[in-house]
């Protein structure tokens, strides 16, 4: 058989028994290699699990350290809104536990006025996932309500869905009390700014009486003054007076005389004397009447020529014997806006006094 020998040729040639030197295929050794090879793997799968807890763990202290030491009220819920827990200083100042929160809840802690409200914009923030923003008194352990600034943002993952709440809570009393302080003082000012208002229109009524009252005292003063200038008058005027009268009552006589002889063609020319000196008595008559009357003062455009020429006669008879009166007037003087009858009073008064003051035969002169 040429195979055997071939074979035992090899063997001898080699030295080794038939199969010795061939790779060993036994399947329990290879189960031993793959189990080997798993727990190696568990093991490093283990030793990541453990980093990622502790770097969790690290997160959350850090979170925690500095949630406890910040200055706000902090807590977190779930999606729903059920809150698994609070900061530190949250119990400092509720003085409640976690345990009496999670039995109790929020209703415990505010105040009835606003409970209601509060509770119910709550409820409808984490019902649609919308940040929540209000101010409302909180119930501290002491039994006294501080105003706070309350948020509560949703935390979202990278598939827009809620993981938890996060809530804070500033305390903003001080600001609140402020607030109210001013508010006091505004309306404190608007009151003492309307009592100053009464007590100014109670003087300016006041004074408005007085101003009528010292009004109407002006007028008696005026008009005083105005009969005491019109008895200062008298005595010239009564001369003046005297000679129209004369001059009538000798008109009067003639046309008598007259009519008695028979010689009537000369009556006319004495009755036209006679009522030239009637007119001039009933001109003079009617000045004093004007300036005599009482008047309210009733400013007008004036002409001072035209009104000092209409005065003349009685100036003139104011004046007298005693002195000499010249009337110097210019042309195209501008008119004034004042009450006529008072200028009159005013100009009068002058020549009155300025003739009391001239020396017997002096001279007195009116112009411009």
């Amino acid at each position: 058989m040429p195979n055997a020998n071939v074979r035992q040729r090899n063997t001898r040639r080699s030295g080794r028994a038939p199969g010795q030197g061939l790779k060993r295929t036994d399947p329990d050794v290879n189960r031993e290699k793959s189990s080997a090879g798993m727990r190696l793997h568990l093991a490093g799968q283990d030793c990541e699990i453990a980093q990622h807890i502790d770097a969790l763990r690290e997160s959350e202290h850090q979170f925690r350290t500095l949630a406890d030491n910040m200055s706000q009220l902090a807590w977190t819920a779930s999606p729903r809104g059920q809150a698994h827990w609070y900061n530190e200083r949250w119990y400092a100042y509720t003085g409640t536990s976690l345990e009496a929160m999670k039995a109790l809840g929020w209703r415990s802690l505010l105040h009835p006025e606003h409970r209601e409200r509060v509770l119910a914009r709550l409820q409808y923030c984490f019902s649609t996932g919308s940040i929540w923003e209000d101010t409302f008194p909180l119930r501290g352990k002491d039994g006294a309500f501080n105003w706070f600034l309350s948020r509560a943002l949703p935390m979202r993952d990278a598939q827009g869905h809620i993981t938890h709440w996060l809530g804070t809570h500033t305390d903003i009393t001080a600001q609140v009390s402020a607030e109210e302080a001013l508010r006091e003082l505004n309306e404190s000012l608007e009151l003492r700014v309307a009592e100053r208002t009464r007590e100014l229109a109670t003087a300016n009524e006041l004074l408005q009486a007085e101003i009528v009252e010292r009004a109407m005292a002006e007028e008696v003063l005026r008009h005083a003054q105005k009969m005491d200038a019109i008895g200062q008058l008298t005595g010239g005027i009564v001369h003046d007076f005297n000679n129209v009268l004369s001059g009538v009552m000798g008109a009067l006589d003639m046309i008598r005389l007259r009519v008695a002889a028979g010689r009537v063609e000369e009556v006319d020319r004495y009755l036209d004397a006679a009522t030239s000196s009637a007119n001039r008595a009933a001109a003079l008559t009617r000045r004093l009447l004007t300036f005599a009357r009482r008047q309210s003062l009733n400013v007008t455009t004036v002409d001072i020529n035209h009104m000092v020429r209409s005065m003349e006669e009685l100036l003139r008879g104011t004046v007298g014997a005693r002195a000499q009166l010249h009337i110097e007037l210019e042309e195209g003087l501008n008119c004034v806006h004042t009450d006529e009858h008072q200028l009159e009073n005013a100009l009068l008064n002058l020549v009155i006094n300025a003739r009391d003051a001239v020396a017997v035969g002096g001279a007195l002169r009116v112009r411009r």
